[in-house]
């Protein structure tokens, strides 16, 4: 953790305490890997081609039932006056 703050304090010149206290962890990570990627570090493992992730995506996919149907919902009917009102001034 020490590292981390330090890594970020360092490249953007934020306090330890905004760092650990007001930055949401999400965009700290963002900011860590910019960083690291920007100095020429991996920061996450390297992938294969695409075409072998799709293959590997594809074979792993569980099959979908066919007869698996959901029923159609209408619009609320406030949709359709609304739909209707804008044709009529469209029409104009």
């Amino acid at each position: 953790m020490a590292s981390f703050v330090i890594t970020l304090a360092r490249e953007t010149g934020w306090s330890e305490d905004f760092i650990l206290n007001v930055l949401p962890m999400s965009r700290a990570l963002q900011y860590r890997h910019c960083i690291l990627r920007a100095a020429g570090y991996w920061t996450v493992p390297p992938s294969g081609a695409p075409d072998e992730q799709m293959t590997r995506l594809r074979a792993a996919r569980l099959p979908v039932s066919q007869s698996l149907s959901l029923p159609v919902i209408p619009p609320p009917p406030i949709v359709e006056a609304w739909a209707a009102r804008l044709k009529r001034i469209a029409s104009r």
